[in-house]
């Protein structure tokens, strides 16, 4: 019996796995967990803007002071 080399891979059918109902949800599942992971990566980036923005502020304002520093 001669097969071809990927056998007989249209007629399969795709497998569900069976979702256990004493495991919790998964997050995609559950609503309130992903709005509450985003929130979370939302204060996470402003924390990072804030961050940046306060270095370019301390860097502008030390380049202001040796700009006068130099200038007299």
């Amino acid at each position: 019996m001669s097969r071809s080399r990927h056998g007989d891979f249209n007629q399969m059918e795709p497998h569900e796995p069976e979702h256990d109902p004493t495991e919790p949800p998964e997050p995609e599942q559950d609503p309130e967990l992903a709005a509450r992971r985003r929130r979370g990566g939302q204060q996470v980036l402003l924390v990072v803007v804030i961050a940046y923005a306060l270095l370019g502020l301390m860097c502008v304002i030390a380049g202001v002071l040796i700009a006068i520093r130099v200038s007299s």
